[in-house]
């Protein structure tokens, strides 16, 4: 599952980075670099720091994300990172939680079917949670993509995580009901002939 950098705005909400820029990152967040410079050089990124400079503006915090939860309009927000290591550890290292408290009053849990929510005791309100920015990983993968990672590219994400990806995309700009299932059903199409696309490269 693809981590994904996003960049605190006023107010501190955060926003996820174009999927080119959060890909630059990355690299270089893998191959031990500490700076990025983004288009043109018009915002420099420190990642060691976590912060993005704008050329005689201001200084923004930014997250490697890959756990989410989702807010009442659909749209998905980072754990910090601490939190989203803390999931990871238990959720995907052999660990083997069903319930992991993440502050005093919430924990996130695994469900019969698979899937994951956040709880919080004081109030009893339950909102989706999401391992992966789902949004940026609609559609098969290539077949280059799937040759250089020696495994399946698409392995993590399920066709019901996309099917729920999808409404949650739509329902943010207005799309509601047949619309919606007809939108979900082929990103799950999509997802299904890269799965078998994936498995096929040789």
């Amino acid at each position: 599952m693809s981590y994904h950098w996003w960049y605190s705005k006023s107010g501190g909400v955060w926003s996820p980075y174009s999927l080119q820029d959060a890909e630059e990152i990355e690299h270089a967040y893998i191959s031990g670099e500490d700076h990025v410079e983004l288009h043109s050089g018009l915002y420099s990124v420190n990642i060691s720091d976590r912060s993005q400079q704008r050329v005689g503006g201001s200084r923004r915090p930014i997250l490697r994300g890959l756990w989410y939860f989702e807010t009442s309009n659909g749209s998905l927000i980072p754990f910090p990172e601490e939190t989203a290591s803390t999931l990871e550890n238990y959720f995907y290292s052999g660990l083997e939680a069903s319930n992991v408290a993440i502050d005093e009053h919430r924990s996130v849990r695994k469900t019969p079917a698979g899937s994951f929510e956040q709880f919080r005791s004081d109030t009893g309100k339950v909102r989706r949670v999401v391992r992966g920015y789902l949004p940026f990983q609609v559609g098969p993968p290539t077949a280059g993509s799937q040759a250089a990672s020696g495994g399946e590219a698409v392995a993590a994400v399920s066709a019901s995580d996309l099917e729920l990806a999808a409404v949650g995309v739509h329902r943010r700009v207005g799309v509601t009901g047949a619309t919606v299932l007809e939108l979900a059903q082929g990103y799950t199409q999509a997802y299904d002939q890269g799965r078998d696309a994936a498995r096929n490269v040789a």
